[in-house]
């Protein structure tokens, strides 16, 4: 009976020591209790007009972006454009700070392999030129523990020179 009422003070001990242990290597798991991470924001808005460049292998894409809760985010923006009964279309990103306030960045779109109807698949696309074009913007943040916000907006732009 002696042995039973010393080993269990000795367990709680050993524990109690183990749990201490254990919160000094790993940290603190999260805010306290009444506080709480911001919310992670994203926000993302295509401008138009969009500059033509290299001969209408790229466009210049300006997008106003704003996120929250996280250090910085990639935007990203594709572009799709009808062009003499073929489609020129291409992809680009960019990065932004989530400081919260709105932040403008020109995001090259560069024309795509294999996305032309020619025969055999892997010449380019058609080259942008100007006109009309469809932008998709795409933004997306996420923190620490998987708390993720998003935008992918989309509408007609005119290309120019």
């Amino acid at each position: 009976m002696q042995l039973r009422s010393r080993l269990g003070p000795a367990l709680v001990g050993l524990a109690v020591a183990g749990g201490a242990v254990a919160a000094a290597l790993l940290g603190p798991a999260g805010p306290a209790v009444g506080q709480s991470s911001p919310p992670v924001q994203a926000q993302i808005r295509v401008s138009s007009p969009a500059t033509l460049g290299a001969n209408g292998a790229s466009v210049d894409v300006s997008v106003t972006a704003s996120c929250a809760g996280v250090a910085s985010t990639a935007v990203q923006v594709t572009l799709t454009e009808a062009v003499h009964g073929d489609i020129a279309t291409g992809f680009g990103n960019g990065t932004v700070d989530c400081t919260g306030k709105s932040e403008t960045v020109d995001v090259p779109v560069i024309v795509l392999i294999g996305t032309g109807t020619a025969t055999p698949p892997e010449v380019p696309s058609q080259d942008f030129t100007t006109g009309p074009a469809i932008a998709q913007g795409f933004i997306q943040a996420c923190d620490a523990d998987g708390n993720c916000a998003s935008q992918q907006p989309e509408r007609v732009i005119e290309i120019k020179k």
